[in-house]
Order: C-alpha cells, then structure tokens, then sequence
C-alpha cells in the first residue's frame, strides 16, 4: 500500500513540475491583456466539506481580442449556497472588465491572477506531498 501511495506520490509531483515549468515559460513569453465578460453560466452542484450542502456555481464567459483574433475564455465565478441561484451573486457581471495574461504565440490566455496562473501547479504539488507524507509514515519502524 505504501509503495502504491509513493507511486501516485511521485506521480503527482512529477506532474506537478512540468505543469510547473510550462507555466513559467508562458508567464515570461505572455503579455497583460483584457477581455469582457459576455455571459455568466450557472450549474447545480454539491459544495463544502462534509456535510456537502447544495450551491450553484457559476463561470464566467470572458472574450479577449489579441492580434485581430477574438477568442472565449471560461474562468470561475464564484459559487452560492443553495440550488437556482441568479446569476447576480456572481462575483463577476456582464460587461466587466477582466484581467487576463495572453501568450503572443498561441494566443491562449490564463486569468492574470496567482490562482489562475499558479493554481494547478500549487494544488498538484501539495497533493503529491501529501501522499508522500502518508507513503512515508512509519517507514523504518517495526510492525
């Protein structure tokens, strides 16, 4: 079992640096851009810890223009508890203004936020760490 968790351990945290370092090379090639927001889409779902209480989540439709190219963006919204929630409890409305960092190659974009750019790495790492952790408890000690 502690072999199968170092397994996923290093799995992730393999996964982990490249997410890593293609994030780093398109934060130094990408540029600031903006885009607006165009539509606020809601959906259903569970949320919270244990008790998971229904919410709506919502995601906001962001389109940027870059180099005569016009594309769509999803980015989350913000969620609120309870099921059927307008879209005004979103963090963001339509016609905001939404900060965005373009890469000029392939003109995708990421939300200009820590999250945004730094998340999936962050949240793979961690995830990796912490099964290394459990992988690793009590290795050494007699059964």
């Amino acid at each position: 079992m502690k072999a199968l968790l170092m397994l996923f351990a290093l799995a992730l945290l393999a996964l982990s640096a490249i997410v890593g370092v293609q994030r780093a090379s398109f934060v130094r090639a990408a540029v600031p851009a903006s885009g607006i927001v165009v539509d606020i889409e809601s959906r259903n779902t569970r949320c919270g810890r244990k008790p998971r209480r229904a919410c709506t989540k919502f995601t906001a439709v962001v389109e940027y223009t870059f180099a005569n190219d016009t594309r769509r963006l999803r980015a989350g919204a913000g969620q609120s508890r309870g099921r059927d929630e307008p879209v005004s409890e979103a963090r963001y409305r339509v016609g905001d203004a939404f900060a965005l960092r373009v890469h000029p190659g392939t003109r995708e974009a990421l939300p200009d936020s820590t999250m945004g750019l730094w998340g999936l790495p962050i949240l793979l790492g961690a995830g990796g760490g912490l099964l290394a952790v459990f992988g690793l408890w009590g290795v050494g000690r007699k059964p």
